[in-house]
C-alpha cells in the first residue's frame, strides 16, 4: 500500500506519502506500467502531450528514474542523474517538475557532494507516483 511506505533506506529522505493515496495500488504496480510498453503507451496517450503538461512531465520523470535503475557504471549513473536533475528539477528546466522542496533540497545536496546513485531518486519517484494518483485513477476508471 502507498500509505505504508516508510522510507528510511540509505540515501532516502523522510518524505512520507499522503495517507490514503492510491490505497489499492502499490509502487510496484506503477513501476510495472513503466516497464510495459503497451500499457505505458495507453497511459501516456491518456495523459496527453506537451512540455507544459505537468502530468506528462511527471510520467517522463518516473520513466527516466526507472531507466536509471538499470545502469551499473558509476560514471553513467552520475551523468544520467545529472541529466534527470537538469531536465526536470533545475530552475528553468524545459520539463520542470515542481518537486516537494525537502526532496529537491536532498537531491541538490547529493549533487553538491558528488554522491550520485540511482537510489537517491527513490523518494522523488514515489512522490511523483503520488502526484499522478488522481490521473491514474481516472485512467483506470475510463478503461474498465
Amino acid at each position: 500500500r502507498w500509505s505504508s511506505w516508510g522510507g528510511g533506506s540509505k540515501g532516502s529522505t523522510s518524505y512520507q506519502p499522503k495517507k490514503g493515496t492510491l490505497q489499492t495500488h502499490t509502487i510496484q504496480e506503477m513501476r510495472d506500467i513503466l516497464m510495459n510498453g503497451e500499457r505505458l503507451a495507453v497511459f501516456s496517450k491518456f495523459i496527453g502531450h506537451g512540455t507544459q503538461n505537468s502530468n506528462k512531465n511527471l510520467l517522463l520523470f518516473c520513466i527516466d528514474i526507472e531507466a536509471l535503475r538499470y545502469l551499473v557504471d558509476e560514471e553513467d549513473v552520475a551523468l544520467y542523474s545529472r541529466d534527470i536533475f537538469n531536465q526536470y528539477l533545475k530552475t528553468g528546466a524545459k520539463r520542470r517538475v515542481l518537486l516537494d522542496e525537502a526532496l529537491r533540497f536532498f537531491l541538490q545536496k547529493c549533487f553538491s557532494a558528488s554522491n550520485s546513485r540511482a537510489s537517491m531518486f527513490d523518494s522523488a519517484q514515489i512522490w511523483a507516483f503520488e502526484e499522478l494518483g488522481d490521473c491514474y485513477q481516472r485512467f483506470l476508471s475510463s478503461h474498465e
